[in-house]
């Protein structure tokens, strides 16, 4: 696994929610998976390569997937 050493901070409204991107895991075509901190956890973000409305779709398609597991 192979993980390219980026570092950005993303501000949301509350303090204790701050996002930071490690670095990237992953970069296909279509998608690009990210590692993040949240805190003092490590998430994993997917998020599509480039701003098409197809993409996002399948996006969310997968969370409401995700989301009923």
């Amino acid at each position: 696994m192979r993980i390219s050493s980026s570092t950005t901070t993303f501000d949301t409204s509350k303090p204790s929610s701050s996002l930071s991107i490690v670095g990237t895991i992953s970069e296909g075509r279509m998608f690009r998976v990210l590692k993040a901190r949240k805190g003092t956890k490590f998430v994993i973000l997917k998020t599509p390569v480039t701003n098409d409305s197809m993409l996002l779709e399948i996006l969310h398609r997968e969370y409401e997937l995700a989301c009923n597991l």
